[in-house]
């Protein structure tokens, strides 16, 4: 899972970028999430479902499902349409630490030493594939047949 969390991910920063310019970005989340849905649904027959759920619930779900999933995939998936997928890409891995500074800032939530480890990792690597490769310009290509 570990492995495959990052491959899938790039994966469909690769696919959405190569389909956004053929489709817009809502036709694209809708398909992208319905292959999602599909692969997980034989999961939801082996995990505990809820039941008896407060009307109150479900608002903060609905939210949850329009603003934070559809509108923020929708925008991403729109920035993927006018940026390279390895900006897009960056930007998007710096949500782990942001929402790990959010959490302690407004929820007063502590993070262990596993999770500040790899949230340091997951910042030490932004900054790697940000950092400009060289100052003496590309390196040089040898011709194909020398």
């Amino acid at each position: 899972v570990g492995l495959g969390t990052p491959i899938t991910y790039a994966g469909w920063n690769l696919l959405i970028k190569k389909v956004r310019h053929a489709c817009n970005s809502l036709t694209t989340l809708t398909y992208g999430s319905g292959l999602g849905a599909l692969v997980l649904l034989p999961v939801q027959f082996f995990t505990p479902q809820p039941a008896g759920v407060p009307p109150a619930t479900l608002v903060y779900f609905a939210g949850l499902i329009f603003l934070a999933t559809i509108g923020g995939f929708s925008i991403y998936t729109l920035a993927l349409g006018r940026l390279q997928a390895s900006v897009a890409t960056i930007l998007a891995m710096a949500e782990i630490p942001t929402v790990a500074v959010y959490a302690y800032a407004l929820l007063g939530e502590r993070m262990t030493l596993d999770q500040i480890v790899g949230s340091l990792l997951v910042v030490g690597g932004m900054l790697m594939l940000s950092w400009p490769r060289s100052r003496h310009g590309p390196p040089l290509r040898r011709e194909a047949g020398r």
